[in-house]
């Protein structure tokens, strides 16, 4: 019995063994191997068709002020203590208004002086007539000497004389006394106030600082070079503080800074806000520069060697694949979106949009989708 046992347990082992190894010869057999192989991977891509350009409209922006055109400081003519001043920093005033006064007691003593004076100096034109009527009258009944009535004559003259020079003292006390009142010349804002009552005012001391309201402009600073490609009356976008504001460009400085070497620009607002004299606002210009390259998204560019940048470029190849290939291009512009870049052909071309970093110049991939892309010279994308 125990003889028997060995026998099937050595048959059984002997069974199992074979069938194991038809199972190897099966798996490594031509046919099996054949339903196991698969094509190989390709890495899909989404390429992008882009178009050459002549040219684009490169942004930059300044930093100037805007200012009025009529800032004046005024003073007044004659010195005088001021007995009251009407208006303070930051009112607005109209064309005409009093701002302040000075005292003119003084000035009204003068002038009663000089019109008594000049009623004193007519009593006695009156009594010289009288006189003079009286000679004439004994010169033709013989009694006196012509003499006396040239003397006569003579002091008439000079008491008319008199006369004039009285009245136009009385005329200047006027004119003084008409010129105390500080009168605000144009319609604006009282920037500051210098003076206050009771002070001497003169000549030479300002008392108020007016802007002049609705007479704005912004002046600016640029590059000559490119203050040569601007046209007047274009329209341009501009930033104070917070708010955004649409200006023209009125007028081109023909003449260089010598120290910061800009030329000067000047434009209109063509809309009100609120702002405050000499604030500073920034300038965007566009202007057009003509060379001749290709709009690509910046997710297409790649970092180069040596500082440069490469795009990558898919030429079409067999069983709708393309081949990857690299072109190092030169960057002349860019925005948060696009780049404007040379060193592609003159011709539409296929380029890698996006993930740039998972590919290698020389492999095959297969498109996940194609579009084109049109942007405008400024580098936005046409519609």
């Amino acid at each position: 019995m125990i003889t028997s046992a060995n026998g099937f347990y050595s048959s059984t082992v002997n069974t199992a063994a074979m069938l194991f190894s038809f199972f190897l010869l099966t798996a490594c057999s031509p046919e099996v191997q054949k339903t196991t192989d698969t094509e190989p991977y390709l890495q899909s891509a989404q390429l992008i068709e882009v178009t050459p350009n002549s040219h684009y409209l490169a942004n930059r922006s300044y930093i100037g002020k805007i200012n009025s055109t009529a800032f004046s400081q005024l003073r007044f003519e004659y010195a005088g203590k001021i007995e009251s001043t009407l208006v303070n920093s930051g009112d607005h005033v109209q064309q005409g208004q009093v701002l302040a006064k000075q005292d003119t007691q003084l000035l009204t003593i003068k002038l009663a002086e000089l019109a008594a004076q000049r009623k004193q100096t007519q009593a006695n034109i009156q009594l010289n007539q009288s006189n003079l009527v009286r000679y004439e009258r004994l010169i033709n009944e013989g009694y006196t000497a012509q003499q006396r009535v040239d003397e006569l004559k003579a002091e008439q003259q000079v008491l008319q004389a008199k006369i004039q020079q009285l009245e136009a003292s009385i005329d200047s006390i006027n004119f003084q006394i008409s010129r105390s009142n500080l009168i605000a010349p144009f319609t604006g804002t009282i920037s500051k106030r210098y003076v206050t009552t009771g002070e001497i005012a003169s000549p030479n001391t300002a008392a108020f600082s007016i802007i002049k309201s609705d007479n704005e402009e912004i002046v600016v600073g640029i590059p000559a070079k490119i203050a040569n490609k601007l046209i007047i009356d274009s329209v341009f976008n501009a930033t104070i503080g917070e708010q955004k504001v649409r200006i023209k460009l009125i007028n081109i400085g023909q003449q260089i800074d010598s120290v910061v070497r800009t030329v000067e620009l000047r434009f209109v607002l063509l809309e009100k806000i609120k702002h405050f004299n000499d604030q500073l606002a920034r300038v965007q210009i566009d202007y057009q520069v003509n060379k001749s390259g290709t709009w690509l998204p910046t997710s297409a560019l790649i970092d180069g060697v040596r500082g440069q940048w490469n795009v990558y470029l898919a030429t079409a190849s067999e069983n709708a694949t393309y081949q990857i290939s690299a072109a190092t291009v030169k960057v002349l512009h860019a925005n948060q979106e696009y780049a404007y870049v040379t060193g592609l052909a003159d011709n539409k071309q296929l380029i890698i949009k996006t993930g740039v970093h998972r590919y290698v110049p020389g492999q095959t991939v297969k498109v996940e989708n194609t579009e084109s892309l049109l942007i405008s010279p400024s580098g936005e994308v046409a519609p």
